[in-house]
């Protein structure tokens, strides 16, 4: 692992169960609001559609909320410097 993230000297990260499971449910937590604040001011819309072939689908809008999820997405899956 150490080649692969270019580590000298890799060390042992000290971490307790009750530390990772308040980092881990505190992100769940603001995701969960996340999601709410979303769904409470901008309900889900789906249009049906047809294709060239005359078949029907549901086409689900995309606002504002969903591109910040993309931008949130990309900006923290992007290069690390």
């Amino acid at each position: 692992m150490a080649a692969i993230f270019q580590v000298k000297s890799p060390e042992h990260l000290k971490m307790s169960g009750r530390n990772f499971a308040h980092g881990y449910f505190l992100i769940l937590l603001v995701m969960l609001v996340f999601l709410i604040v979303w769904t409470a001011l901008e309900r889900p819309l789906a249009v049906w559609r047809r294709t060239s072939g005359d078949l029907k689908f549901l086409d689900c809008h995309t606002g504002w909320w969903g591109h910040g999820v993309v931008i949130g997405e990309c900006y923290r899956t992007g290069p690390q410097s």
